[in-house]
C-alpha cells in the first residue's frame, strides 16, 4: 500500500509551528521525515544541522550540514560547517571553511565576521580587525561585527575609535545581541547588566522542557555537592580555587567534579582530594544531563557560568534540585539556569540584589577562595631579571589590556610625570596593544623607556617576578580579581578604585579581608592621591608591605580552613 507523501510546505508548516511552541525535539523529529521523503532537498538538511546545533548536538548538525554541503555546496553551508568548528575548538579548520566560502561570495559578511571571530580567539587582532572592516564595509549595521570590533579596540588599547562605537553598543544593549561579560567590562551600571543580561539569555538559550528535580527531603549526612568546571588547567580559576576541596569537610559532603577542557597534568593534582571526577569533556548536552542527573546531586556549583565554552544550556536543564553560580563570572547571569550565586555584601550590596537573576547567598567574609598560600619570596628577586631598573618606583599592572581604559591610563601618566622615579610595568597582551600604549605616552610627552612590557611567563615566573614591583595598580571598570590577590600573596600593595558593580568591587572586597582597607578609593582623584602617597613616601609604603606580611594582620585572607568552613555553612544553609 502506498503511503501519500505530505507536501513539502505542510512539513515546514508543521516544523514552524512545533519550534514556535519551543517543541525542539518534536521538530526534529517532523524535520527527519520530511528529509526522509525529500532526500535531495539541501535546504531541509541545512535547517536538520541548525535545529540539532541548537540542541547541542554537535555532531549530529556537522553530519547534517555535510550532507547538504554534498548535495550543494554553498557560502551558507561552509559558514555553518566552520561555526561548528569554531564550537569544537578546530580554529584552522574552521578559517579554510569561511575562506572557501568567500570564493562564493568575495564580501560575505558572515564568513568575514567569523573570520575575525577565529583570529580574535588566536589573539591575531591585525588580522581580525581587517575582516571586521571588510564586513562592515558591506553591512556597517552588521551587528555582531559591531561588538567584536569594540571588543577587539579593547584588547588592543585603542581608545581613540571607542567612542562612536560605544554609542552604537548602548543601542544594542538590550537586543539580546551584546555578550553579557563584554557589557560589563565597558559599563559599571547594574541595571543595564542585568537587563542586557536577561535580554542575551532569552534571545540566546532556547529552553528545553525539563521537570524540576525535588529538593530531597529527610536529614541525610552528607550532602552531593557536584562542581562544573572548563577550567581545570592554567587559569585563573583553577588557581584560585584548587585547595579548597580538599578543605570541604567530608562528613558533610560528597564531592563530585564535572570537568571538560581540561589539562591533565592539572587534573592529576586534584585527583586525590576530590573523590568522584567525571569526565563530560566532548559529551553532548544529552549525555552531560545524564552523566549529572545519575549520581543524585543535591547541589550543582557551576564554576564557569559565562565564559567560554560554558555549559549553561545543559544547566538550564535543571540537573540538580538546587544550582549556583560561583566564582567564574562577576555579575548576573541573566538565566533561569541559577537559582543562587555565591558573593560578598562589598560585591553585590543588599541593595543591588533586584539586578540578579539569582538569589545571593551572602559568605560572611570575602567571596573569593584563593590556595591560601603567601607568596612572597624568602629572599631578595634581582630586577635586572627582569629588565626593571634597580632603583626605580615600579608602578604594576598585570591586568589584562582590555581592562585597561583612557581614564585610568591617563591618571598613570599624571603619577609618572610627577615622580621621575616612576617606570609603568604593564603586560605585553599583544603587540597591537604595545604599539598603542606607547603611542599616548609620545602625546604626553614621556620617554617611552619608562613603560616596561611584561612578556607572559609561567605562573610560577610570574609570581617570582610580581615581588619586584612596589605598587600594583587596579584597573578601574573590571578590577584585577586574580591579579590583585596574586600581588597580596607577593606582598605589593594594590591600590584600587571600588566601583559601580560586582566587576568593579572585587578588589575592595580582597583588600578588606587582607586588612588593607586603606588602600580603597572611591573615585579617581583620591586613587591618584593614594598611589601619589605611597609613591612619595617611603615610609608608609614600607609599613602597608609590612602589613602584608604581617601572618596576624592578614591571617583572614590566608585561612582557607576558615574560607571551606564558612563555604559549607553557606551552601549548606538553603
Amino acid at each position: 500500500m502506498n503511503t501519500k507523501v505530505i507536501a513539502l510546505d505542510d512539513y515546514l508548516n508543521q516544523i514552524q509551528e512545533a519550534i514556535s511552541r519551543n517543541q525542539l525535539d518534536e521538530a526534529l523529529i517532523i524535520l527527519s521525515r520530511a528529509i526522509d521523503d525529500y532526500p535531495t532537498h539541501a535546504k531541509l538538511h541545512i535547517n536538520c544541522g541548525n535545529l540539532q546545533h541548537n540542541l547541542g548536538l554537535i555532531d549530529e548538525a556537522q553530519k547534517s550540514f555535510e550532507a547538504a554541503r554534498k548535495l550543494s555546496e554553498s557560502k551558507e553551508v561552509l559558514n555553518n560547517l566552520g561555526v561548528l568548528l569554531i564550537e569544537k575548538k578546530k580554529y584552522d579548520e574552521a578559517i579554510e571553511h569561511f575562506l572557501l566560502a568567500l570564493t562564493y561570495d568575495t564580501h560575505y559578511p558572515d564568513a568575514h565576521y567569523n573570520l575575525s571571530v577565529c583570529h580574535d580567539i588566536k589573539g591575531n587582532y591585525e588580522v581580525t580587525l581587517s575582516h571586521l572592516k571588510k564586513c562592515l564595509s558591506v553591512d556597517d549595521g552588521h551587528i555582531l561585527s559591531n561588538i567584536l570590533l569594540f571588543k577587539t579596540y579593547q584588547n588592543v588599547c585603542d581608545w581613540e575609535n571607542l567612542g562612536d562605537l560605544e554609542k552604537k553598543l548602548n543601542v544594542y544593549q538590550n537586543t539580546g545581541h551584546e555578550h553579557p561579560f563584554l557589557n560589563i567590562t565597558r559599563d559599571d551600571n547594574e541595571k543595564n547588566n542585568y537587563q542586557n543580561a536577561v535580554r542575551w539569555y532569552q534571545k540566546n538559550y532556547i529552553k528545553k522542557d525539563c521537570e524540576n528535580i525535588k529538593v530531597k527531603t529527610g536529614k541525610s549526612p552528607r550532602k552531593n555537592i557536584g562542581f562544573i568546571c572548563g577550567e581545570i588547567r592554567n587559569h585563573p580559576t583553577f588557581h584560585l580555587i584548587k585547595n579548597l576541596f580538599k578543605y570541604l569537610n567530608r562528613e558533610k559532603v560528597n564531592l563530585f567534579l564535572f570537568y571538560y577542557d581540561h589539562d591533565q597534568s592539572f587534573l592529576e593534582s586534584l585527583k586525590q582530594d576530590v573523590e568522584n571526577l567525571i569526565d563530560v569533556d566532548g559529551n553532548s548536552d544529552d549525555v552531560i544531563e545524564s552523566k549529572v542527573k545519575s549520581v543524585n546531586l543535591d547541589i550543582l556549583i557551576d564554576l564557569s557560568i559565562l565564559i567560554p565554552h560554558n555549559k549553561m544550556s545543559v544547566l538550564d536543564r535543571k540537573l540538580a534540585p538546587i544550582t549556583i553560580s560561583y566564582l567564574g563570572y562577576p555579575g548576573t547571569s541573566g538565566s533561569s539556569a541559577y537559582d543562587y550565586i555565591i558573593a560578598d555584601k562589598i560585591v553585590i550590596p543588599e541593595d543591588m540584589e533586584n539586578f540578579y537573576s539569582e538569589k545571593v547567598l551572602y559568605m560572611p567574609g570575602s567571596y573569593q577562595v584563593n590556595d591560601g598560600e603567601r607568596k612572597y619570596p624568602s629572599k631578595k628577586i634581582e630586577r635586572s631579571r627582569f629588565n626593571l631598573p634597580r632603583d626605580a618606583l615600579v608602578l604594576c599592572c598585570f591586568n589584562q589590556s582590555f581592562k585597561i581604559d583612557r581614564l585610568i591610563f591617563k591618571s598613570w601618566l599624571k603619577i609618572l610625570k610627577d615622580d621621575d622615579r616612576a617606570y609603568l610595568w604593564l603586560l605585553q597582551d599583544n603587540l597591537l596593544m604595545r604599539k598603542n600604549i606607547l603611542s599616548n605616552l609620545d602625546r604626553e610627552n614621556i620617554d617611552e623607556n619608562r613603560i616596561i612590557f611584561a612578556e607572559k611567563v609561567s605562573r610560577n615566573t610570574h609570581l617570582e617576578r610580581l615581588s619586584c614591583a612596589d605598587i600594583a595598580l587596579d584597573t578601574r571598570i573590571y578590577n584585577g580579581h586574580t591579579s590583585t590577590t596574586d600581588a597580596i600573596q607577593c606582598g605589593v600593595p594594590v591600590v584600587t578604585l571600588s566601583g559601580n558593580h560586582f566587576a568593579s568591587r572585587v578588589s575592595h572586597s580582597l583588600l578588606l579581608s587582607a586588612g588593607l582597607s586603606e588602600l580603597v578609593t572611591f573615585n579617581l582623584n583620591d586613587y591618584i592621591e593614594k598611589i601619589r602617597q605611597l609613591s612619595s613616601d617611603d615610609e608608609y609604603r614600607q609599613k602597608i608591605r609590612a602589613k602584608l606580611q604581617d601572618e596576624m594582620l592578614t591571617s583572614e585572607f590566608y585561612n582557607i580552613k576558615k574560607f571551606a568552613r564558612d563555604f559549607e555553612t553557606t551552601i549548606l544553609s538553603i
